[in-house]
């Protein structure tokens, strides 16, 4: 999987868990997660990833665990974390 259209998740709104991991995917669009109010955990380990959008986590309000580890990031634009309130790891 190299990429993911904006409105892939849109109506998996009880959704909890949300694995990407193990892919290629080089790019998350700023809207991806938007709808995604019930995911308390995102994985997308282990891929392609070289920059994060301010936006990128946007939306993700009941976010507890973020794994991002084993990409290629490089740049963060503005601060795409600061709306992880309750993000515990």
């Amino acid at each position: 999987l190299s990429a993911i259209e904006p409105d892939s998740f849109k109506n998996l709104t009880n959704l909890s868990i949300l694995d990407l991991s193990d892919n290629c995917l080089f790019n998350l669009h700023p809207t991806i997660f938007w709808g995604l109010k019930s995911v308390q955990t995102l994985i997308i380990h282990s891929n392609e990833l070289k920059k994060l959008n301010r936006l990128a986590f946007f939306g993700l309000v009941k976010l507890l665990r973020l794994y991002l580890n084993n990409n290629k990031l490089s740049y963060l634009e503005g601060e795409p974390f600061s709306n992880l309130t309750i993000l515990k790891e």
